[in-house]
């Protein structure tokens, strides 16, 4: 006598009453009902349905919807049946073990399978439900209620330290003639457009350090002159881009070409050196052009 049967044969009990079976075996029922399982482990409820755990583990739902928790079907059976590593979710993986395990030491176990979505299962679509309404209180929800992934974590700290890095290029008392032309840390360059060569060669008009006579004149023993060999002008950059008579020819054509493309001529090196001008990539093509005609950084 280990069970008892209702005499309309609807529902069997265990003598020591703990349990209580429907006989077409869909619900089974703990006598203190405390706990509502379906025998096909699709749901587990607990009765007063503050909650509802779909075993297929594709959610974990509490009914008053204080809490939702979506995992994706096989990663979550890896998780809680093979013990796969997880980046997020800890305390919510733990909770499920934890209630799992609850389960299986009063006689009752629990088998996780992976089903397909979106075919007419009953603890898919129960699930799918509960997780669209969730979503739309999760748009509502306060920054401070918010969960934060990984993924998040390391965008947060990204976007710190790029603030960071931009207040101290800001406030830093070197590079300034780089400064001018990149102020923005978050801006990229490639750095083999138009070529790898020539993206040194600008970049060099850039910061400044270039194989122009002012700044050579400076570190080289052997250049004697700081001026410009053509015209006996300091030859910097401005000088190279915008002043010596030699390369009239080259510039005026640089700027024809640059004016066609911003309908507007070069009036300073912003226009020329700057990094995220609207049309740099033509502008810095049109400058290697320009740099290769003159032929001053050969060599």
């Amino acid at each position: 006598m280990t069970e008892v049967y209702c005499t309309d044969m609807t529902e069997v009990y265990s003598t020591d009453m703990t349990e209580v079976y429907c006989t077409d075996m869909t619900e089974v029922y703990s006598t203190d009902m405390t706990e509502v399982y379906c025998t096909d482990m699709t749901e587990v409820y607990s009765t007063d349905m503050t909650e509802v755990y779909c075993t297929d583990m594709t959610g974990v739902y509490c009914t008053d919807m204080t809490g939702v928790y979506c995992l994706l079907c096989q990663t979550a059976l890896g998780i809680l049946t093979l013990n796969w590593k997880s980046d997020s979710y800890h305390q919510t993986i733990n909770e499920i073990k934890g209630k799992i395990k609850n389960l299986n030491e009063h006689g009752f176990l629990i088998n996780l399978n992976w089903t397909p979505g979106h075919a007419n299962i009953k603890g898919n679509d129960e699930a799918d439900s509960l997780a669209k309404e969730a979503a739309k209180e999760a748009e509502t929800l306060a920054v401070d209620d918010k969960v934060f992934t990984k993924q998040d974590v390391k965008k947060a700290a990204r976007n710190s330290v790029t603030k960071k890095w931009q207040r101290r290029w800001e406030n830093s008392d070197t590079g300034r003639h780089y400064f001018r032309f990149h102020p923005e840390v978050k801006d990229k360059v490639k750095k083999d457009f138009p070529s790898k060569k020539m993206y040194n060669i600008i970049n060099s008009l850039r910061t400044g350090y270039s194989k122009l006579n002012a700044y050579q004149f400076i570190i080289n023993q052997h250049i004697n002159t700081e001026t410009c060999h053509h015209c006996k002008q300091k030859e910097n950059v401005q000088h190279y881009l915008f002043e010596c008579n030699l390369y009239s020819d080259a510039r005026d054509k640089l700027f024809h070409q640059i004016y066609f493309i911003t309908g507007q001529i070069p009036t300073d090196l912003d226009n020329l050196l700057t990094i995220n001008l609207p049309n740099a990539e033509n502008i810095n093509q049109l400058l290697a052009e320009y740099i290769e005609e003159t032929n001053r950084f050969s060599g």
